[in-house]
This record gives structure tokens, C-alpha cells and sequence, in this order.
């Protein structure tokens, strides 16, 4: 009986299962499109066609112009070419949700749960609740989340102030970024 590798049997399941593919494409998003993938997520694979919803006209222009950079990382990625061409859908991206997995997903993000808070006093609450909002903060910051230079306050985009800040209501504000 011949030993296999993991790597070996995970090469060998990519080559027979789309599904397997379609997983490995989405766990890796962040690193195949980079900053793009807060505003875009994978829908499915169809035909060797990778599906994409994009948010935004701007945001849809961008990715068709990297699409063969895009390509390229899931070639290596796969070790294969099991794709060969990128679709893109106009759609509303559900941030939240995004956002909600990966602070599930990473331990630094992670609230600090199941302790028993009663033994510890009131001074040291606050510092753990500080300590886990300081992790909060760096994983937003990292992942397209830029902190207001007025106010202080996080929020999704690039500017260098909040829309509250710059004066856009709330209002306004819905779907911009």
C-alpha cells in the first residue's frame, strides 16, 4: 500500500471535484483579487466560468481590467488551468455578513467569550473589553476599513474622513460604499 500525501490527494480532488475548486477559489478570494474582494464575492462555477458578483459600475470596470491578473492567481492557486474565463454580476455584496465570518473565522478578531467575568474586578473587565476592541480595530483596519482623521470613528472606504464628518447624512450614505 502506497503512502499518500494530503497535498497529493487535495491536487487529485481539485483535477475531479468543482465543488472542491469552488471552495478553494472562495476561501482564497482575498488573496486572488487583494483589496477588490470587499466589494466583490464568488457566486459559483459554471462551465470552467468563474461567476462574480461586483458592487458598484466602478468596482465592475476595475476587476474586467485585472481579470487576467485575477486569472493568473487562480491558476496558481489550483495549480491548473480549471478556469478560463471570469463573468461579472452587478449586485449588492452583504458586507455584514462578510464581516461577520471572518470575525468568526479569526482568532484575533475574536470578542473574548466564555469567561467568567465575576471573577475578575471591574478594572480588569474593562481591560480585556479593551484588549478585544484593540483587535477589532486592527483586523477592520486591515481589511478596507479606514479610521475618520476628525472624529476617530471606522468606516468602509478610503477617504480620509467619515461621510458624517464630510458632511453626507446617513441618509445618502446607504449603498455608497
Amino acid at each position: 500500500m502506497k503512502i499518500i500525501s494530503v497535498e497529493e490527494m487535495i491536487s487529485k480532488g481539485i483535477k475531479k471535484s468543482k465543488t472542491l475548486r469552488e471552495a478553494l477559489i472562495k476561501a482564497y478570494w482575498k488573496d486572488i483579487v487583494d483589496k477588490m474582494e470587499v466589494k466583490s464575492e464568488v457566486i459559483k462555477i459554471k462551465d470552467e466560468i468563474l461567476i462574480v458578483k461586483v458592487e458598484g459600475s466602478a468596482n465592475l470596470h476595475f476587476m474586467t481590467m485585472k481579470k487576467n491578473i485575477y486569472l493568473e492567481n487562480i491558476e496558481k492557486l489550483l495549480k491548473g488551468k480549471y478556469i478560463k474565463k471570469i463573468n461579472y454580476k452587478l449586485g449588492k455584496v452583504n458586507l455584514q455578513n462578510k464581516l461577520q465570518n471572518k470575525l468568526e473565522e479569526i482568532e484575533e478578531a475574536e470578542i473574548i467569550k466564555d469567561v467568567d467575568y465575576s471573577i475578575y474586578s471591574l478594572e480588569e473587565r474593562i481591560e480585556l473589553l479593551a484588549q478585544a476592541s484593540k483587535k477589532r480595530e486592527k483586523y477592520l483596519l486591515q481589511n478596507g476599513y479606514s479610521k475618520c482623521i476628525q472624529c476617530g470613528n471606522l468606516f468602509l472606504g478610503n477617504n480620509l474622513k467619515c461621510p458624517k464628518c464630510r458632511g453626507i447624512e446617513d441618509k445618502t450614505v446607504v449603498n455608497k460604499y
